[in-house]
């Protein structure tokens, strides 16, 4: 579960994601593991975001089949 202080973080990426990225998939779903904050947006894409370095990386979830 996150905590108080993991939350303001997560808005702030919210809001960093939504405003620095084009908005072509609605974000879904914000989740941490260990110290990175996953945000899904749509089906194929999503961001991870370090909690030390703040550091952005755009991955695909799309699966092979």
């Amino acid at each position: 579960m996150l905590n108080y202080k993991n939350n303001e973080l997560i808005l702030l990426t919210y809001y960093i994601i939504n405003n620095l990225f084009p908005i072509k998939y609605k974000i879904y779903e914000i989740k941490e593991y260990k110290k990175t904050i996953i945000i899904k947006r749509g089906i194929y894409k999503a961001y991870y975001i370090t909690k030390k370095l703040g550091e952005i990386h755009e991955k695909s979830c799309y699966k092979n089949r």
